[in-house]
């Protein structure tokens, strides 16, 4: 019996190439000079430095630059893609430079970018340092869903972000005139989070996670997304929340937490702790509980299915009504 599955069209191998992890579709190149140029037909690909077992600690070590390199001859024989729909890196920084290791990283993803990427999930688990995302690639017409999580770096340009005029400046270092899925679990600067957002005019789901720096706790924190139908978002609960229009809203999952419990203030009414739990003064006032998300839950009045963390209630209860 014959080899039947070779006997496939390109078209079909390609996209049976697509549905498994990138090392074991760049390893059917070598089967035989039927399946050599077939990797260049793969519209998917899944870099997950996670899963790759060396035979022992040296090699761990200097596993890291050999995982670069194989990602690097890989991008090399899809540069004649018609299309990369989705380009998933897992990456596990070990033996590079900061600057090195946010270079390379960016070059990658740029480079899928170049050829009509739809989706781009990104993870940096914990390293040495952060990877830095250059404006370059954040700035795409095609990308439909980004998801960035771990120990990432995002550098946002501010200027004219504070503005309230509906139209969004094109000059603005990030811009996704398509995104319509934002997922940001990393932990950024409060000011960054509404200028990404500003700059996804179609934006339909949000997630965000670990929400801004303690030293950002007395900001006001911004939404605007008109089109939004679906918010997940966990954080530490701030000053004030400066809501748009949310009108769209279906479902909204809420995790917000204080950042000092109130169980804090049950104990023994003699003694306080500021914010950073050190033991203040005898004359000291006991630090206020602050923070305000009354702006947060009026704008998801239109909503139909709300998932609220045990810690939501605690940061506003009279403010929630079920």
């Amino acid at each position: 019996m014959g080899d039947s599955i070779s006997s496939l069209p390109d078209e079909i191998l390609g996209k049976l190439l697509s549905l498994v992890p990138t090392k074991v579709a760049a390893s059917t190149s070598v089967l035989s000079k039927r399946w050599r140029n077939l990797l260049s037909l793969v519209d998917s690909l899944s870099f997950d430095e996670s899963m790759v077992v060396y035979p022992n600690e040296e090699e761990a070590t200097i596993g890291s630059q050999r995982f670069c390199d194989f990602v690097d001859k890989t991008l090399a024989l899809l540069h004649n893609s018609p299309a990369i729909k989705t380009f998933s890196l897992y990456r596990v920084a070990k033996t590079m430079s900061y600057n090195d290791e946010s270079a390379r990283l960016n070059r990658w993803i740029w480079t899928a970018m170049e050829q009509g990427l739809l989706e781009l999930p990104l993870y940096a688990p914990a390293s040495r340092s952060t990877v830095n995302i250059e404006p370059r690639v954040l700035r795409s017409n095609t990308l439909v869903k980004l998801t960035i999580s771990g120990h990432y770096d995002i550098d946002v340009d501010s200027d004219g972000e504070d503005s309230d005029d509906e139209d969004i400046d094109e000059s603005l270092d990030v811009f996704f005139p398509a995104l319509k899925s934002l997922s940001l679990m990393v932990a950024l600067d409060i000011e960054s989070y509404p200028r990404i957002i500003h700059a996804c005019p179609v934006l339909e789901e949000l997630t965000i996670r670990n929400g801004g720096y303690f030293e950002n706790a007395c900001q006001t924190v911004r939404f605007q997304a008109p089109s939004l139908v679906y918010l997940d978002y966990s954080s530490f609960v701030f000053r004030k929340y400066d809501v748009g229009d949310l009108d769209s809203l279906v479902e909204a999952r809420l995790s917000l937490k204080l950042w000092r419990s109130t169980s804090h203030y049950d104990y023994d009414d003699d003694y306080y702790y500021d914010y950073n739990g050190s033991l203040c003064d005898d004359d000291d006032p006991s630090p206020p509980i602050f923070g305000d998300v009354t702006c947060l839950v009026a704008a998801i009045r239109n909503i139909t299915t709300l998932h609220l963390s045990p810690d939501s209630l605690e940061v506003s209860p009279s403010s929630i009504h079920l």
